[in-house]
This record gives C-alpha cells, structure tokens and sequence, in this order.
C-alpha cells in the first residue's frame, strides 16, 4: 500500500511575505537578543531544505503512480 503524501504547492515570495527572514545582522525573530545569523538561521535553513526534499519526495510519489489506477495524480496534465 502506498501511502498518500499531499503537499501543497508554495511559493517563495508568498512564504517570505508571511514568513519574512530577518537579515543576518539584524536581530533573531525568536528574542534571544542574539543576531539572526549566530542563533537561528541555521535552524531555518534545514528547515527549509526538508520541506524542499519533501515536495522532491511527493513529486516522485505521485510521478511512480500507475495512471490508469489513480488519474488524479497524472502530473503531465
């Protein structure tokens, strides 16, 4: 059994409008009082790179199904 994965298309600007990133000098979004580069940005960017790897992994899910059994999935359309 397969199990169905959905992730929802993003994107990137949208993300940075709701979400926005501080700068690497400025001060770190979650109030340490430390700047963002020496407290969370390496957090953020793995963060970022599992959801990239995810969506890798969904896109490759959804490509190995057969098309004649779930249609839905068919990407080339």
């Amino acid at each position: 059994m397969i199990d169905q994965v959905i992730v929802p298309e993003f994107d990137q600007l949208a993300l940075e409008s709701i979400f926005p990133t501080p700068g690497r000098n400025e001060p770190c979004h979650c109030n340490s009082g430390a700047k963002y580069k020496k407290c969370c940005s390496s957090k953020d960017e793995e963060a970022w790179r599992i959801v990239v790897r995810k969506t890798r992994e969904a896109d490759a899910v959804g490509a190995a199904l057969p098309k004649s059994i779930y249609p839905q999935y068919d990407l080339e359309t």
